[in-house]
Order: C-alpha cells, then sequence, then structure tokens
C-alpha cells in the first residue's frame, strides 16, 4: 500500500490502468482514473486531475465503489474553486458509498433502497440477488433479463433452483438474445418506432397495444440501452 506521498505513486498507477485498460476491466479503470485524479489533484495538476475524474464519470455505473474517487475529487476542486456543484457532487459520492457499505455490512434492503434512489436498477437488483426473501430475489432476476445482465441473471437462477424456488422464470427467448442489445422483438419494434419520433399513443396505434404497455416497454428499451431519453436511443440506431 503506498501513501499519497510516495513518489512510486504515480507510476503504480499507470501500471495498474494500462493492466485493467488492456483486459476490459471497467470498473477497475474507472476506479483507478479516479484515485489518479486524486493525486493529480493533491499535486496541484488541477487540469488533468479533473480530466481525469470526467474520464472516469463517462464511463458510466459500475459495481461498488468505483464511482467514488472521481466524485470526490471533482467536488474537491468544485468546492476549492467555488463551483455551486460540489455539494451536489460530493453528496452524491457520499450516497454512493454508503449504499455499498450497507451491501457489504449485509443490510440488502437498506443497500437495495439507497441504489434505487440514486436511479441504479442493476445495483439495487444485485443487492436484493443477496438478500434471503424470494420475491425480491426475483424481481432482481427480472431486472437482470430487462436489463440483459445474462451472466448475473444465470448464476441468480441456479441459486433459486438450489434453494428450492420451484417457479423460476425462464431467460429471454433466443430471439432477445440475439439482438445487440438484448431486445425483444417487440422491444425492437417499439425502439424502431422511437426513431421515426412516434409518441407512445402513436406507438400504441401501430402496434395494436395499449399505452400503459407502451410505457414499460420505452422505459424497457431505455434501460437495455443505457440511454435516458427518447432522443438518445433513436440515436442509438440512426
Amino acid at each position: 500500500m503506498r501513501r499519497r506521498g510516495d513518489p512510486r505513486m504515480g507510476d503504480d498507477l499507470a501500471r495498474a490502468l494500462a493492466f485493467a485498460q488492456e483486459r476490459d476491466l471497467d470498473g477497475y479503470v474507472q476506479y483507478l482514473l479516479g484515485a489518479g485524479a486524486n493525486l493529480r489533484a493533491f499535486r496541484g495538476e488541477w487540469p488533468a486531475a479533473e480530466a481525469d475524474a470526467r474520464a472516469s464519470l463517462a464511463l458510466g455505473e459500475h459495481r461498488g465503489v468505483s464511482l467514488c474517487p472521481a466524485l470526490i475529487a471533482l467536488g474537491r476542486l468544485q468546492a476549492r474553486r467555488g463551483n455551486p456543484e460540489a455539494g451536489a457532487t460530493l453528496q452524491e459520492a457520499w450516497r454512493t458509498a454508503e449504499a455499498t457499505a450497507r451491501s457489504i455490512a449485509g443490510d440488502w434492503r437498506a443497500a437495495a433502497a439507497a441504489w434505487t434512489a440514486l436511479g441504479f436498477p442493476f445495483e439495487a437488483a444485485d443487492a436484493c440477488a443477496e438478500g434471503d426473501d424470494e420475491d425480491a430475489r426475483l424481481e432482481a432476476l427480472a431486472t437482470f433479463d430487462r436489463l440483459g445482465a445474462t451472466r448475473c441473471a444465470q448464476r441468480l437462477r441456479q441459486r433459486l433452483r438450489a434453494g428450492g424456488t420451484r417457479r423460476v422464470p425462464r431467460g429471454p427467448r433466443p430471439a432477445s438474445r440475439s439482438h445487440p442489445a438484448g431486445l425483444t422483438p417487440r422491444q425492437a419494434e417499439v425502439l424502431e418506432q422511437l426513431k421515426q419520433g412516434a409518441t407512445n399513443a402513436e406507438i400504441a396505434r401501430q402496434l395494436v397495444i395499449t399505452p400503459k404497455t407502451v410505457d414499460h416497454h420505452v422505459s424497457a428499451v431505455l434501460a437495455k440501452l443505457g440511454v435516458r431519453t427518447r432522443r438518445e436511443a433513436a440515436d442509438w440506431i440512426a
């Protein structure tokens, strides 16, 4: 373990980052970029520190505390510069770390609730999957399937069957797995309609389904594509 004043720290981080990048270990890449951002900030290299922090955050949401170092580095820089966003950034770092700590402590319900409040569906499902409540585990399985987390879903199905759950839902149909984003045929149709700029009411009429069903399909499509808006979903296949 290196102290932040150790002159070897920078080289160690660079080697670790290269190792993780070469092997597509995105969660570790995210964490190491954030750690590097903090080290650069301590050394007074603020522009480079901010660049590393934002590069880390640009990798999206990964399991555990991999987001925290970047959030902390960015929050500190924002605070020192008098940026009003500093409080929100540091608060997000705290919520993320707290949610992960609860999961480690075994309080899966609190962890799931914290992840849900943050808007992180995979992490919430992952916490529920570690719990002892069958209904919560089945709900987690549904989320894994919806997001296309096939490996996690497979492991959870095995654990459910081993634990005596009688009716374990089967995984997505082969047609879903063949889609690049794991969309079902119906979800792919909805995505095509989104590309054309159709409203939910228009999609419902075109596909002969209810508007409420369209709402569910649109939410699932956004989650599987990892986007937040209909426009971003449309751009995904543009």
